[in-house]
């Protein structure tokens, strides 16, 4: 016959009562936690990823690479294979272009406060970008695109860049700490060891640690094998008003 249980036999501290009620109120708190955490239909979350991945020519295995993410993590979750993906996953996917979580989620983006960012430095002939000093006013104000309120704004000048961009056109940019080649035939802003800039293509140099900077305008050249201090992706692009003229 077993022995008789004793609560001296439990990793309990005799002193405790333990009533009804505070296993009502325990759960209580546990139904309360749960509420504040927003119910997610997995499939809809599935299906914005893969509308955001064909509107900016996505692939599983670029998107994360650049995300510094686990390619399986967002695989399996598009197949079907786990049912959620992490706050942290999102943010890091989203970092990539800048976007908010909530419009890789497909859901409505909660209301920003209107912030302003400085316009501090043009793009000038030869897609050369040209930076104010600190001494200097900027160049103008602009209203920041959504989740980047700390990027750069540079604006266009000029036709070098047309057709991609137009006179007056602002480009959104931040530096990142990225393999350039993770950025190959893409549009950057970039900074080369000699402290110029430019806004241009990206290539492969045909030295070791080089890279070839392609213009769009077939009247500068590309400039060979370039050692870069750093480089930015185009983020957002917010295009100038067009004033057709008069004839």
């Amino acid at each position: 016959m077993p022995e008789p249980y004793s609560h001296l036999d439990a990793n309990v501290n005799v002193g405790t009562r333990i009533t009804m009620r505070s296993h009502h109120n325990a759960k209580i708190g546990t139904l309360l936690r749960m509420a504040r955490v927003k119910a997610f239909n997995p499939e809809l979350r599935r299906r914005a990823l893969r509308e955001y991945m064909a509107a900016h020519d996505l692939t599983v295995n670029g998107w994360t690479t650049l995300a510094g993410l686990r390619e399986s993590t967002l695989r399996n979750f598009l197949n079907g294979d786990s049912q959620s993906l992490s706050d942290r996953s999102y943010e890091l996917l989203a970092s990539v272009r800048g976007d908010p979580v909530s419009l890789l989620r497909g859901e409505k983006p909660e209301r920003l406060a209107h912030v302003e960012i400085p316009v501090r430095s043009y793009v000038g002939a030869g897609d050369e970008v040209v930076s104010l000093t600190d001494d200097e006013e900027p160049i103008d104000w602009t209203a920041a695109m959504p989740g980047l309120e700390d990027a750069e704004a540079t604006q266009v000048r000029g036709l070098s860049m047309m057709p991609l961009y137009r006179d007056g056109d602002l480009l959104f940019h931040k530096r990142m700490n990225i393999d350039p080649m993770l950025l190959r035939d893409e549009v950057c802003v970039m900074q080369t060891k000699g402290r110029k800039r430019y806004v241009k293509m990206i290539q492969p140099g045909t030295k070791r640690g080089t890279f070839r900077l392609v213009s769009f305008n077939p009247l500068f050249p590309p400039i060979e094998d370039q050692v870069l201090s750093w480089i930015s992706p185009i983020l957002a692009m917010r295009r100038a008003r067009w004033i057709p003229r008069r004839h």
